[in-house]
C-alpha cells in the first residue's frame, strides 16, 4: 500500500506576514556576559581615518554570544 502526501497545511514557501517586529538583542561589546568557556568577544582597529583614509574594525565572537537571531 502506497502512502499519498498529505496536504493538511500551507505550501512550503507561502508568505509569512508580521505584525509587530520586536528587536531584543543586546549590544555587542568584550564585557558581554557569556557561557562559561565561550570564548571572548575581541575588537581590534586594523585601519583608522588618520593614517590609512578609512576605518575598518575586526571583531571575534563565539557564535553563541549575546543574543539569538530566532527565524518565526
Amino acid at each position: 500500500m502506497a502512502t499519498q502526501p498529505q496536504n493538511d497545511g500551507p505550501a512550503f514557501g507561502g508568505s509569512i506576514s508580521f505584525s509587530k517586529v520586536v528587536d531584543l538583542s543586546w549590544p555587542v561589546h568584550p564585557g558581554i556576559p557569556q557561557w562559561p568557556g565561550d570564548p571572548v568577544v575581541e575588537f581590534e582597529t586594523v585601519a583608522d581615518i588618520a593614517e590609512d583614509g578609512y576605518f575598518l574594525r575586526r571583531f571575534s565572537m563565539g557564535e553563541h554570544s549575546g543574543t539569538h537571531l530566532s527565524a518565526p
